[in-house]
């Protein structure tokens, strides 16, 4: 990156200039780590509150609607003889929920390795 004309003095130039591959590195940092607690859909911790990254999620490519999506289609499909897979749906439906709570039971669902019920196929006419 070239600038060519700053409003800061040579001196504070130069340091500025030295420390550019550090200031990549942590501001590449913070942002994995806010996209990381996105979408494990963990409460944000403090340091990401009030970060101005929200406006950007498209940006960022972050989609948590996916990771709903594809929770809400593993339900539809392997937990569909459950009699409270309706209620799941539901809940990751409600945008009355918080997002990072409805991730949560999204990313468990996804991520599960073997249900804890017995798989039934749906009937096909």
């Amino acid at each position: 990156m070239k600038v060519e004309k700053t409003g800061v003095d040579t001196e504070q130039f130069k340091l500025l200039v030295s420390k550019q591959p550090e200031l990549w590195n942590k501001a590449e940092s913070y942002v994995e780590g806010y996209k990381r607690e996105i979408m494990n859909g963990e409460n944000l911790s403090p340091q990401y509150r009030y970060t101005t990254l929200q406006n950007f999620h498209h940006e960022l490519g972050l989609d948590p609607s996916k990771q709903l999506k594809k929770a809400i289609k593993i339900i539809k499909t392997v937990y569909a003889h459950d009699k409270t897979s309706g209620d799941a749906i539901k809940h990751l439906s409600d945008s009355n929920v918080p997002m990072c709570q409805r991730l949560k039971v999204a990313n468990k669902i996804v991520t599960a390795k073997k249900p804890k019920t017995k798989l039934i196929p749906k009937n096909r006419e």
